[in-house]
């Protein structure tokens, strides 16, 4: 089965960046959220969450209609699972931060927004890996 393409390219690249800079604008506004400066900031910061939780949905299944195109390389599959196991913790951690926020408890909630940030941190690195170490997609499989 060939993977879900648009002009060859891959859509899971296309769709990341939505719910990383709305879960990069959510925790910024998290952290100011306790401090009571911007009166806006929790709201805002929730807003923002919310459409990275929704963002990070589209972005997960176009990550796992890449799969079908995996080649069985063991090593690229076992980055590919790093990748996946941190970025779906990110999102989990960032669902956690939505709840708390539900609750207005926002120091609790940037608490939970700097933890989801480090995971999407990592994710995004262990993604990297995946493109420039091993090679994936690389050009055969955009073909």
């Amino acid at each position: 089965m060939k993977p879900i393409r648009v002009h060859g390219l891959p859509l899971h690249p296309v769709f990341v960046h939505f719910p990383v800079a709305a879960w990069t604008v959510a925790t910024g506004l998290a952290l100011l959220a306790p401090l009571e400066i911007a009166k806006e900031a929790p709201r805002l910061a929730l807003y923002a969450n919310a459409f990275g939780l929704l963002a990070g949905v589209v972005a997960m299944t176009a990550g796992f209609l890449e799969l079908v195109s995996l080649p069985s390389d063991k090593t690229l599959r076992d980055a590919i699972a790093r990748h996946m196991t941190l970025a779906v913790s990110a999102w989990f951690a960032y669902l956690v931060m939505w709840v708390l926020q539900m609750k207005s408890l926002a120091f609790a909630a940037a608490v939970a927004g700097m933890i989801g940030f480090v995971l999407l941190l990592a994710a995004g690195h262990a993604g990297a890996q995946i493109v420039y170490r091993h090679g994936f997609p690389g050009r055969q499989e955009s073909q």
